[in-house]
């Protein structure tokens, strides 16, 4: 049984390598509180790219094949593939979007892992796991080093979703 609240698991795995100094954690605490701005995206813009990132994406990682939206789909998960397509962009402006909607995305998996929120059908837990996934590629391809260490702090998050995940498949 975890007995660990979701911001204590987070402050952990933020914190992983190294003991944070009060500075650091005020600046997490910080961060954790401040709100998701409510935003109205352009659902055109969006799928856009989307189709960019499954066209640089899709070959190498399997995890994206036959990929559908459904109702299941968080929408954390839309925002990261848009993304890592965006950084994929040529268009004026994509590098701005591209750190807005990842941004806005990690927030989105922030909130719904503080508030517990239980992922308890396989769809919506492989959005989950797909949704860290493209986050983690963003870190990786977007060359900016903070989203690379921000994506190396969530990978804790990752593994438990796969575990999260076996289960429910496990269990069907």
């Amino acid at each position: 049984i975890q007995t660990d609240t979701a911001y204590e698991r987070l402050n952990r795995a933020v914190f992983a390598r190294d003991t944070p100094s009060q500075d650091q954690r005020e600046r997490l605490d910080s961060w954790i509180k401040r709100p998701l701005i409510p935003r109205q995206y352009d659902i055109e813009v969006i799928d856009v790219l989307i189709r960019i990132f499954f066209r640089h994406v899709d070959e190498v990682f399997s995890s994206f094949t036959d990929y559908e939206v459904s109702v299941h789909t968080l929408p954390a998960q839309l925002l990261a593939m848009a993304a890592v397509g965006a950084l994929f962009s040529n268009s004026a402006g994509s590098e701005i979007i591209a750190k807005l909607y990842y941004t806005d995305s990690q927030r989105m998996l922030t909130y719904l892992i503080l508030d517990d929120c239980s992922i308890n059908t396989l769809e919506r837990s492989a959005s989950l796991l797909q949704t860290y996934i493209a986050l983690e590629i963003f870190g990786l391809c977007s060359g900016h080093q903070r989203s690379d260490e921000i994506s190396e702090a969530s990978h804790s998050g990752l593994v438990q979703a796969m575990a999260d995940h076996q289960t429910l498949l496990d269990n069907t």
